[in-house]
């Protein structure tokens, strides 16, 4: 769960893989480099999501963290800037519902972060460089005052410097697909809304 925070940075990530992965006989490693600079151009561009995550799948992310009796749901809309020199930037909101005795808590926040991105092979890596995650309303702000261990759950004070590694499952021209170990293997698909040339 090291990387929690980048669901609230908004997670939710990368993956990309191109249908046509392999390397018929006679090909040499000169088509594998122009395979990743075809990759890198398709990935330039801003791509968001709008993703819910069931109680099941919460459960999975936390695990042990989560008293007993409690649940939750998780709403993401996320947004990743893909640009040339390969720098990102990411924003989106996030809440975080939890359901005790009968009762449901929103818990908001809002992220954003930049850095640097690379591709290897069916990896996309990104570093963290600069980061932010605020609560956004007066709820979420009184509990995480009065409930700490809220704070630390979530892991909400990313790391400058920190790199995650996200599993690329599909890329076009219009969608992206990556896989989220750190939400027990979620498949987020991103859809692209502007490009870059």
């Amino acid at each position: 769960m090291k990387n929690t925070h980048i669901i609230l940075v908004l997670t939710l990530t990368f993956f990309i893989s191109c249908k046509n992965d392999t390397k018929s006989a006679g090909q040499n490693g000169s088509s594998t480099s122009q395979e990743s600079i075809n990759r890198s151009t398709l990935l330039l561009g801003t791509w968001k999501t709008s993703t819910f995550i069931n109680e099941d799948q919460v459960k999975k992310v936390f695990k042990d963290d989560m008293e007993e009796g409690m649940s939750g749901e998780i709403t993401l809309v996320d947004e990743y800037q893909f640009i040339k020199g390969n720098r990102f930037n990411q924003e989106g909101e996030l809440t975080l519902t939890l359901k005790m005795g009968g009762q449901e808590v929103p818990l908001k926040f809002y992220a954003k972060q930049s850095g640097s991105w690379s591709l290897h092979d069916n990896t996309l890596v990104t570093v963290t460089e600069d980061a932010k995650v605020i609560a956004m309303d007066d709820l979420t702000r009184n509990v995480l005052a009065s409930a700490p261990e809220f704070k630390e759950m979530l892991e909400l004070e990313p790391t400058k410097g920190e790199s995650v590694s996200l599993e690329i499952k599909a890329l076009t021209e219009t969608v992206l697909q990556v896989v989220d170990e750190d939400l027990s293997g979620l498949v987020l698909t991103y859809n692209k809304k502007y490009y870059f040339l």
